[in-house]
């Protein structure tokens, strides 16, 4: 019960409401406050954030807001269509109508929200009907209190909405009527006004008729005084001639004592003294020098100069003269200039006089105009003969050089230069191929954005004239002459496209006018068109050069598979063929099953030109000197996709890498060729350019790629002979190995064993006749030729598995502990000879395989103890182990006290199974070979120091490993 009377107040308030805005309506009869106070009300009687009226436009069928309740600036007069908008539905079908969710509602016209920044959440939509005829709607938008629009608001709005009708009806009827009551008494004025005009006119008709007479008589004298001067222009056709024999008919004629003639120059805009007669020189020579001002010509006519002070200032009085007429000289609607007459006594001037002053006016601007087309014939007929002249001066040679030269001459004659340049355009960019007479060179390279003037031409499409670049510093020359004062350029255009620019540059303003524009066009276009020749010509001549190239260079290639003379070969054919500086080519080792990346890049050829600059010629690897692909990421990316690359000086997407090795040997642009064989990247080829920034085009790609993957496949087949010429010295090898294994073995095994059968018959045939004593000595000679075999096997065994073992792996070494193990093994003999060791307590920490590093120590110790001593002079062997650290190696040695070694039997040492010193000691020979063979598998190397009676020094080196 509560909420329905709450909701009956809620009526009754709004009803209140309602009748107050009647009220309000009624006595408003303008439309547009009218029209305000509609849309006040309906946002107040609806709690709506916004209310608006939107009229139907009768011509365009369109909706239109007339009034808001706030934001009318920005909606005002906004086109709403009729079919695609809720208000058009609502004024559709003639009935209110409720959305609760505009945004999703398909009928929202969205676009004024877009315009003016409002979000429609809710709507309702009361169309506006007056009688049967729609008008419009009223909307309101958005409950403030984020209610949605009920019954209560429909029927309140809609309440509004006929009151509104009415009044809007009522206000555009008031003001039909005031329209039709302001139009009649225009009417009325306009009548009045006709009448009087009439009166008017027939008194001055009646006046006229009066002075009719008078004029006739003037007219006669205007007319003869018109047709001498129209005689003496028609003489000639020289522009001087003209306004000579013009003022001088005009001063007779009209009775004053002297005049001048001034035109305006067609490049300044100045006026500029042409022709004078019957004045003082001093006011001529004072004009000649400070020009003339609008205080002298700008006046029709001055009776007396005594009365105009400002016209006097160049001293006319003083000279005598006291009066002035002057009329402009005009053709078709155009100032041409100005014509001045002067008298020595003040001079009447009526309208007639003014009037034949301009006719005379007229007639010297028809013949001025004549006489400068005359000379633009003239002109236009010497500019053909040039142009005519300088097309075949240009057809007479297709080298681009000499074009380049024959250009700027014969440019000099179509429109006369200070200095001059020619630039090519692509992509935003250019390069300047030519300049002449500047002081200063222009930058090669430039971006559009950085020449103005060539990117207005650019815009343009056609010339482009600056009259004064200090009028236009924006369009002044940075880097040319600073005393240039005019500019023209024009653009060259050859298959409908923009190729480059031609630039003239002088150091006197208003040079170039829109002749000189006209025939630099015309030239322009010739050059384009010469310019393309030489190209063509130029691009026909480099592909034969390209193919007698290939033939040679693939013909060689079939000949030869000695990489030494094949490869820079193809080096300097690929510089010449695509016309770069320098070239280089890098050869990547076998990969096997590892990634690309780690594969050693080398240089294996390389060649520059004699124009290459210094830093060009310093390679980022000597040859012999290596690297890995991974310290290459750009040039590894590259050759994973196994495409051609190229990188330009300024390429924002450049590798760093890359761009620094482009400024570190002042290069402008590379281009990368990898060398491919099947599936496998045998290396790449570099063409380096360092005069001229371009861009390598696809077909100087595609003929680099053609000629280098010959030159992989000739790689590839000469790795693949040279693998076979190896295989074929590595079994010839170990073939003769062999041989020499089974002679060492057959003679070193033969001495033992002959000693022990030998020994074993001496036992057999006299056991029981020796005693004890010779029966043991016998037996120990026994024991020990049976050691001597079991070491020899031991020894070819060792040999055996070191040649089958392919890949070693290395591990760090306690070197203590392997001395110690060695010494051990050596005990009996150390003690038996009574050797002296000396040692370091400390070892460094080498790289290698630990069984095989004991080998070498005790062969080397082995052979010291053998050869060590001085056996005459009962001095007993003496041995001293070391180590010296050297860069990523160690050198461990082992020095004995023994007689040395000749230079001869050092060159011995170390060839496969060869033996030292017969006499002293029955060793195997098998030992030196076998340490050689470890260490190298280990990575290092063995050698001997030793000079007779100095006893010898054995080393061998090893990797340091790793901290």
């Amino acid at each position: 019960m509560f909420v329905k009377m709450r909701n009956v107040e809620t009526r009754l308030r709004r009803l209140e409401r309602i009748l107050e805005f009647s009220r309000e309506l009624t006595s408003t009869v303008s439309l547009e406050p009218l029209l305000h106070k509609i849309v006040k009300a309906a946002a107040e009687l609806t709690g709506s954030e916004m209310a608006a009226i939107l009229l139907l436009d009768g011509h365009t069928g369109e909706l239109r807001f007339v009034a808001s309740s706030n934001l009318l600036d920005k909606l005002f007069d906004i086109p709403v269509p009729f079919d695609e908008s809720i208000a058009g539905a609502a004024l559709s079908s003639g009935k209110p109508l409720i959305v609760p969710d505009a945004r999703a509602d398909p009928r929202h016209y969205k676009v004024v929200d877009q315009l003016i920044g409002f979000e429609t959440r809710s709507l309702l939509a009361v169309p506006l009907q007056f009688q049967d005829r729609r008008i419009g709607v009223l909307e309101a938008e958005n409950k403030r209190d984020g209610d949605e629009f009920d019954q209560q608001d429909v029927e309140t709005l809609t309440a509004l909405a006929a009151q509104a009708t009415v009044a809007i009806e009522n206000a555009r009827l008031v003001e039909a009527l005031q329209k039709s009551h302001d139009e009649s008494e225009h009417r009325v004025e306009e009548r009045t006004d006709e009448l009087l005009k009439a009166n008017a006119a027939l008194k001055k008709e009646v006046a006229e008729r009066v002075r009719a007479e008078e004029a006739l008589q003037r007219r006669n004298r205007e007319l003869a005084a018109l047709n001498a001067i129209t005689q003496a222009l028609s003489t000639s056709l020289e522009l001087q001639d003209i306004l000579d024999q013009a003022l001088a008919r005009a001063v007779n004629a009209l009775g004053f004592v002297g005049g001048l003639i001034a035109l305006t120059d067609e490049r300044t805009g100045e006026l500029a003294l042409f022709s004078h007669a019957g004045l003082p020189q001093p006011l001529i020579e004072h004009l000649q020098t400070q020009g003339l001002s609008d205080d002298l010509c700008g006046s029709a006519y001055i009776k007396d100069l005594h009365e105009n002070t400002q016209a006097n200032e160049y001293g006319l009085l003083e000279m005598g003269l006291q009066s002035c007429a002057s009329a402009p000289i005009a053709c078709h609607d155009r100032t041409l200039g100005i014509f001045c007459l002067f008298d020595t006594a003040p001079h009447s001037f009526s309208e007639t006089d003014h009037t034949l002053l301009t006719a005379i006016g007229q007639q010297i601007g028809v013949a001025v105009e004549n006489a400068r087309l005359f000379r633009d014939v003239v002109r236009e007929r010497q500019a053909s003969y040039t142009l005519l002249n300088t097309a075949k001066a240009l057809s007479t040679t297709l080298d681009f050089d000499k074009l380049l030269e024959r250009i700027l001459d014969e440019l000099q004659h179509v429109a006369p230069y200070d200095t001059a340049s020619i630039s090519m355009l692509r992509d935003e960019r250019g390069w300047t191929i030519a300049v002449r007479g500047l002081e200063h060179a222009l930058a090669r390279r430039f971006v559009l954005e950085d020449r103005p003037l060539v990117q207005r031409i650019v815009r343009a499409g056609e010339p482009v004239i600056v009259p004064d670049v200090r009028q236009e510093p924006d369009l002044a020359l940075d880097e040319a002459s600073a005393q240039a004062r005019a500019r023209l350029g024009a653009p060259l255009i050859a298959k409908g496209e923009i190729i480059g620019v031609l630039i003239m540059n002088s150091r006197h303003p208003y040079t170039y006018d829109k002749e000189a524009a006209h025939r630099a066009f015309a030239f322009a276009h010739q050059v384009a068109l010469a310019i393309e020749n030489s190209r063509l010509y130029g691009q026909v001549q480099a592909k034969l050069r390209e193919a007698n190239l290939l033939h040679s260079v693939t013909t060689a290639l079939s000949f030869t598979l000695d990489l030494d003379l094949m490869l820079p070969y193809v080096a300097r054919s690929l510089c010449e063929i695509l016309n770069g500086t320098s070239v280089e080519i890098y050869g990547l080792s076998e990969q096997g099953d590892q990634p690309l990346r780690s594969a050693t890049v080398a240089l294996i050829a390389g060649y520059a030109t004699p124009g290459s600059t210094e830093a060009e010629k310093k390679r980022r690897l000597a040859q012999g000197q290596t690297c890995t692909l991974a310290d290459l990421p750009a040039m590894a990316e590259a050759l994973a996709q196994r495409r051609p690359a190229q990188v330009q000086e300024d390429d924002p997407k450049a590798d760093p890498h890359v761009q620094a090795s482009l400024k570190a040997r002042d290069a402008r642009a590379m281009l990368l060729l990898p060398m491919v064989a099947g599936d496998r990247v045998l290396g790449f080829a570099q063409v380096w350019e360092s005069k001229s920034h371009r861009r390598f085009t696809t077909g100087e790609i595609a003929t680099g790629q053609t000629l280098v993957h010959q030159a992989a496949i000739t790689i590839d087949n000469a790795r693949l002979v040279e693998a076979l010429r190896q295989r074929t010295i590595e079994l010839q090898a170990r073939n003769e190995e062999l041989d020499a294994f089974a002679h060492t073995v057959a003679h070193d095994l033969k001495t033992p064993l002959t000693s022990l059968i030998g020994f074993g018959n001496l036992l057999e045939q006299r056991l029981t006749e020796m005693s004890e004593e010779e029966l043991r000595d016998n037996l120990q000679m026994m024991i020990q030729s049976g050691h001597k075999m079991n070491t020899i096997i031991g020894e070819l065994f060792l040999l055996t598995s070191v040649r089958k073992m392919e890949k070693v792996e290395m591990a760090p070494l306690d070197m203590a502990y392997i001395v110690a193990e060695t010494r051990a093994r050596l005990g009996d003999v150390l003690k038996r000879h009574q050797v002296e060791i000396i040692m370091p307590e400390d070892w460094p920490v080498a790289l290698g395989r630990g069984p095989w590093v004991e080998e070498v120590w005790v062969n080397y110790i082995s052979n010291a103890v053998k050869y060590g001593g001085r056996p005459d002079e009962q001095v007993p062997p003496r041995i001293e182990l070391g180590f010296d650290e050297l860069v990523k190696k160690v050198r461990f040695w082992v020095r004995d006290n023994g007689p040395g070694l000749t230079p001869e039997e050092q060159a011995q040492m170390f060839t496969p199974f060869t033996r030292l010193n017969q006499a002293r000691a029955k060793g195997h020979g098998l030992g030196l070979s076998i340490v050689q063979r470890i260490v190298e598998k280990m990575d290092g190397q063995v050698g001997v120091e030793s000079a007779p009676g100095q006893g010898s020094v054995f080393f061998f080196t090893l990797p340091i490993a790793p901290i």
